[in-house]
């Protein structure tokens, strides 16, 4: 009896192991769901942002970064007009040093 196996994704690791499972044997793949559609292959987009760091003790700082990105073939394009082809964000970390 074949072991039933599915594939959600099949992009590069998907398609390495639908590879092996079709070679090992024992393995029937019942099903494969691509769920990125095409135009996620191509995603180009800037990125600016400065990091400042603070030193709270001499064992714990704290970083922030705040960003902003530009996509100039966007995944999250839209039909309507009210589409912005860019994000802000900031990414913030707490650092230990033992």
């Amino acid at each position: 009896m074949a072991i039933k196996v599915g594939i959600n994704g099949f992009g590069r690791i998907g398609r390495l192991v639908a590879r092996a499972a079709l070679k090992a044997g024992g393995i029937e793949i019942v099903g494969i769901n691509d769920i990125s559609p095409g135009q996620i292959n191509l995603n180009w987009q800037a990125m600016g942002g400065i990091a400042a760091s603070f030193r709270l003790t001499k064992t714990i700082w704290i970083e922030a970064e705040p960003s902003a990105r530009y996509y100039f073939n966007s995944v999250y394009e839209k039909q309507t007009g009210d589409y912005k082809p860019w994000s802000v964000g900031i990414r913030a970390a707490l650092i230990m040093k033992f």
